[in-house]
């Protein structure tokens, strides 16, 4: 369990990277499916390992940007070999896209995989 003062500074590292990962979207291709905006791109978006002490993880990102205004991204990375946790780590952070801010969730699982969603309405 990690400590409320531990869990601000986690979630200030995970925002940060989620940001970086928002701001990196504007250099990447896009497509249009069913009025939505869809950017997909290997490999371009990092959060931050240190939940369960792993080196920043880089991940696969797709980001959708519906025409009613919400957004979703999401980051999909292995955590490095050796730092895989023993239980499931979520952490909520804040976190920001094109359109605004928002919520994530990050979630760190023993199998070695993060999974990033940051949900902006």
């Amino acid at each position: 369990m990690v400590s409320p003062k531990a869990n601000k500074v986690i979630g200030a590292g995970v925002f940060f990277a989620l940001l970086f990962t928002a701001v990196l979207l504007s250099t990447v291709r896009r497509a249009s499916a069913d009025g939505a905006l869809v950017t997909r791109h290997d490999n371009a978006c990092f959060v931050s390992g240190g939940p369960v002490g792993s080196p920043l993880i880089t991940g696969d990102l797709q980001d959708v940007q519906t025409p009613s205004g919400n957004e979703k991204f999401t980051c999909q990375g292995r955590i490095a070999p050796g730092f895989e946790p023993k239980r499931t780590v979520v952490v909520k952070v804040s976190c920001a896209g094109f359109t605004g801010g928002g919520e994530a969730h990050v979630v760190y699982t023993p199998s070695g995989w993060m999974h990033a969603t940051c949900q902006i309405r």
